[in-house]
């Protein structure tokens, strides 16, 4: 998913054994990859806040909400 101002791209990469996926953001610019996945485990759903400051996600069971 873009973010609202278009310079950053949210990248879901699929987890198999451990179900759901990583997070990562990328830079469009540079290209550059940041991981920023919940150190708890695998994210499932996520959003962009309506500023595209910040990233909401959720996990599988367990896992609260982790704002980046």
């Amino acid at each position: 998913r873009w973010s609202p101002d278009g310079r950053r791209l949210a990248v879901q990469v699929p987890k198999p054994q451990a179900g759901g996926s990583n997070l990562f953001l990328v830079d469009v610019d540079s290209g550059e990859r940041r991981p920023v996945s919940p150190a708890g485990g695998p994210v499932q759903l996520y959003a962009w806040s309506p500023g595209g400051d910040r990233i909401v996600s959720a996990g599988g069971p367990g896992n609260r909400f982790q704002p980046d």
